[in-house]
């Protein structure tokens, strides 16, 4: 009698078709951690760029997007490239240049990392204590631009969290910063927003002073920078 032709049947058929699509998901997983190690390398290469090369990564940063592209990062659920996107997050808000932080308030580019906060919430992992870290040094320094952004527009987010005091205090910070304001102007006592703690006027991340007509060319659209490198070009395309 003749026996059944390979490939019919649910001896041979079957076994082999149960193996193929594990070895397609290991495959497929095995890239992706290659992906996200190499963009991970990228971004550490981004964030040493702004902390070393000032003012030709702050032009490469606005002309391809560098910030946009990286904080949208912080959505992968691959926790060490979310790790990497915050230390750049975090590099940028601690550079000596108030461009940064203006650009990720013009452009609302922390919204990722208080909704990564909410995933992570009560954690005990890095994420959660890189993004408390990152809070705290904003009111510590009393960004005053990045205090304002946080609370009047993720106020409502911070208030239900008690297990620390970092957004009560961030909070509390921006009060003070308000009602600091509110006598400058009573009293007339400002001079062009000098004054008062922490960052503001015309100051940069830790008293360097700006030029304001270069500071503000950074935002317009005519801005005819050096061409910028073909393999930083790359490697922002990457992120």
């Amino acid at each position: 009698e003749r026996g059944q032709e390979p490939g019919r049947g649910s001896g041979w058929s079957g076994g082999r078709a149960r193996t193929r699509p594990r070895a397609r998901s290991r495959e497929w997983l095995e890239r992706r951690e290659s992906a996200n190690e190499a963009k991970s390398q990228v971004v550490g290469l981004l964030s040493l760029g702004v902390q070393q090369h000032g003012k030709r990564m702050r032009n490469f940063a606005l002309r391809n997007k560098v910030v946009d592209k990286v904080v949208r990062l912080l959505r992968q659920k691959d926790k060490v490239l979310a790790l990497s996107a915050l230390r750049f997050v975090r590099q940028c808000v601690g550079a000596a240049d108030d461009f940064y932080c203006r650009y990720i308030v013009e452009n609302d580019l922390l919204a990722d990392v208080v909704a990564l906060l909410g995933r992570h919430i009560k954690r005990d992992n890095l994420i959660n204590s890189a993004i408390l870290e990152l809070a705290d040094f904003v009111r510590s320094r009393n960004i005053k631009v990045l205090v304002k952004y946080f609370v009047e527009k993720y106020r409502s987010a911070f208030e239900g969290i008690a297990y620390v005091d970092t957004f009560r205090n961030l909070i509390r910070r921006y009060e003070q910063n308000e009602e600091y304001e509110r006598e400058a102007g009573r009293t007339g006592s400002a001079n062009d927003g000098e004054g008062g703690p922490g960052r503001h006027g015309r100051r940069g991340a830790f008293g360097t002073s700006l030029d304001e007509d270069e500071d503000e060319s950074y935002f317009g659209a005519d801005d005819d920078a050096d061409k910028q490198d073909g393999t930083l070009r790359r490697a922002a395309s990457l992120a």
